[in-house]
């Protein structure tokens, strides 16, 4: 999948939006970059993370974070999930976490 097609996938994901949780989460775990995921894709599924009506759900953040991790070796930048580092667990939900 080429990087416009995967920012467009995290942007539907990781907005409010008519799909129902099955769809959403077929969506991340098919979700195969043929590059580097770009700085841009890291933040918005960072971005995506905490509590709100415009975030997605619990589950969806989960399955984000799984997605992270599982690409975390061909992130064109490396040092932004660092630089985000803070963002990052300051949003999640410790509740969620356990």
């Amino acid at each position: 999948m080429s990087t416009e097609h995967l920012g467009r996938i995290v942007d539907v994901v990781a907005l409010p939006n008519a799909l129902d949780q099955a769809t959403i989460g077929a969506l991340i775990r098919n979700l195969y970059p043929v590059e580097k995921v770009p700085d841009t894709v890291v933040v918005n599924i960072v971005a995506s993370l905490g509590h709100g009506n415009a975030k997605p759900s619990h589950n969806v953040q989960a399955a984000l974070l799984k997605w992270l991790i599982m690409v975390y070796g061909i992130i064109e930048n490396q040092k932004i999930l660092s630089r985000l580092y803070a963002v990052l667990f300051n949003l999640l939900d410790t509740l969620a976490l356990r």
